[in-house]
């Protein structure tokens, strides 16, 4: 191999070495945050059968009424919505 005369040095050549190093350490870092930002998306491609959409009863539009939603407290009823 055949060097440049400020990579004959040792600064020279530790600077190239360093520099590598660092590069395969910012890579590693770029491939793994970029796993971390799309890991929804990955995890959808590779399950889909875990993010299919089962078919439902007919929901109850008008939840106000529902028994759970009424609370009594010292003799007042207090409704709780929730906001759906």
């Amino acid at each position: 191999m055949q060097w440049a005369y400020h990579q004959k040095r040792w600064f020279g050549k530790w600077h190239l070495y360093v520099g590598i190093f660092a590069g395969l350490i910012l890579t590693i870092v770029g491939l793994t945050g970029s796993i971390l930002v799309f890991q929804d998306e990955i995890d959808q491609a590779l399950n889909p059968e875990l993010f299919e959409v089962a078919k439902t009863q007919k929901k109850n539009s008008d939840r106000r009424d529902h028994p759970h939603n009424t609370i009594q407290i010292s003799g007042y009823q207090i409704r709780i919505y929730y906001g759906y």
